[in-house]
């Protein structure tokens, strides 16, 4: 008796099997072909299904359109419309928030600084601020108001001039507990 190799099914007689259908094979790879070229027309033309390829033998009119294409990832478009022209408007206590911090951030006296910086800055910013040793805190004034840079619903950032001549950039973020209703996270030369 022969030996079956256990690595093999035994299907019988090559005879007893029908023919293949290739009526369904044929359909199933058209229908396949078919799918393919719809997926790539819709990936090409950007996502947008209406401007799919049409089917040979078709006709089509194409229309152009006034509207702008959509930008990729990471690229912003430029405001439109009747406010594009205005400059963004400094959420309301912000501005006074900003100018009271760097008043306390310039302020040398070791007696007031840390309650002027502990009214306007977070908790952590004025801990760091009040060891800065006195000699590196700047001989220096405000120039003129806080430029606005950003500003959103709960964050501002504002560039205030110096009479040194040094720029510092200020972030606050909204907390309604705050007396201005803003506090100072971070500042930094711009």
């Amino acid at each position: 008796m022969p030996r079956r190799d256990q690595l093999t099914y035994d299907l019988g007689d090559s005879s007893s099997r029908g023919p293949v259908p290739w009526l369904p094979l044929v359909v199933l790879v058209a229908v396949l072909g078919l799918v393919t070229l719809l997926v790539a027309g819709v990936v090409r033309s950007g996502g947008d299904p209406e401007a799919a390829p049409a089917a040979p033998g078709s006709t089509s009119i194409a229309t152009a359109t006034a509207a702008p294409s959509t930008p990729g990832p990471g690229v912003s478009t430029p405001p439109t419309g009747s406010d594009a022209d205005e400059a963004p408007a400094a959420p309301e206590g912000s501005e006074r928030a900003a100018v009271a911090f760097v008043d306390a951030w310039l302020d040398r006296d070791p007696k007031t600084r840390p309650a002027a910086l502990a009214a306007v800055s977070a908790p952590a910013l004025a801990e760091g601020l009040m060891l800065t040793d006195p000699a590196n805190i700047p001989k220096a004034t405000r120039r003129g108001a806080p430029e606005l840079v950003d500003a959103s619903t709960y964050s501002s950032q504002f560039t205030q001039a110096l009479s040194t001549g040094l720029t510092i950039e200020v972030y606050l973020v909204a907390d309604p507990a705050a007396r201005y209703q803003w506090l100072a996270t971070s500042v930094e030369q711009a």
